[in-house]
């Protein structure tokens, strides 16, 4: 005889859900819980928007996550009053999120630094944005506006040169700056020459005003120079010492080493007339460099 007819559900009622089943129509597994340990990428994709694969990439959500870029957000103020102007913290912040969402990148942190001046980059926030750079956590940092990092070009020079060097990009919103590009690096040759021409500017003008202190007998250090002592701010003669000084200049001349003219002085017992003590050839090639140089 034929198996019964299974009987008709009633009128109206949902019929039960199908058991999930896999490629080859078995039932799939139960899901696995996540492991607990996760790489940076894997933890911060989900900070910047939901994954996604815009481009049809055909990767899962973690393995693409890996392939996107990763920055890190930082943000600065100096004063509270600079919230009046348009650049707190929470504006550099949302600008700072809108950005990463916009170029697909995954947005690993935001570190800050509130109350502290631009003026140095001894700053915990933006040092520990650096650690995470050189620790390839992160392949750029991303500011509101390229001063939120430094207001001294030489700073800010120093940056690029650090970011060349260890792979990795600055991105600047306000300057459209990206180090990635052409023109971001293009600007960040530009900010390092004009960082060394100030550098050397400001060398040639402090050894221009030192010079002129000397041929005014100002003092200029906190020793005085071999044969040469303090009145005041004033630099007089010590005529005991200079007559050593061309004593050991004409030993010199004639082509002695700094260890030869201190065995020299301290076989005739003409020993350094600052200290009372033997002359020792570290003291004798200091006594005559500085003579050099005047």
């Amino acid at each position: 005889p034929g198996a019964a007819p299974a009987p008709e559900a009633p009128a109206g009622a949902t019929p039960p859900a199908a058991a999930p089943t896999g490629a080859h129509g078995a039932p799939k597994p139960g899901k696995k819980r996540p492991g607990r340990a996760r790489k940076v990428l894997d933890r911060a994709a989900a900070v910047s928007g939901p994954r996604r694969d815009p481009v049809g990439t055909g990767l899962g959500p973690r393995a693409y996550a890996r392939t996107r870029v990763a920055l890190v957000g930082y943000t600065r103020v100096s004063t509270s009053t600079q919230a009046d102007n348009g650049i707190s913290l929470e504006e550099q912040e949302r600008a700072i999120r809108r950005y990463a969402e916009a170029h697909d990148a995954v947005l690993v942190a935001v570190e800050t630094d509130a109350g502290l001046s631009g003026r140095t980059t001894r700053r915990a926030g933006l040092q520990r944005i650096l650690a995470r750079l050189k620790a390839k956590e992160a392949d750029g940092v991303v500011v509101a506006r390229l001063d939120r990092l430094s207001r001294s070009l030489r700073d800010a020079a120093d940056l690029f040169a650090r970011a060349r060097g260890e792979g990795w990009q600055i991105h600047s919103l306000a300057e459209r700056l990206d180090t990635a590009s052409p023109s971001g690096t293009f600007v960040a040759h530009v900010l390092a020459a004009m960082a060394q021409w100030e550098r050397e500017m400001a060398g040639e003008r402090t050894r221009a005003a030192l010079g002129e202190l000397r041929r005014q007998g100002r003092r200029i250090s906190g020793r005085p120079p071999f044969g040469h002592a303090f009145d005041g701010d004033r630099v007089v003669e010590v005529p005991a010492e200079l007559e050593v000084l061309r004593k050991l200049q004409r030993l010199q001349a004639r082509g002695l080493g700094a260890k030869a003219i201190a065995s020299r002085m301290n076989a005739a017992a003409a020993f350094n007339p600052r200290t009372g003590r033997p002359w020792h050839h570290g003291v004798v090639r200091d006594v005559l460099a500085r003579a050099a140089r005047g």
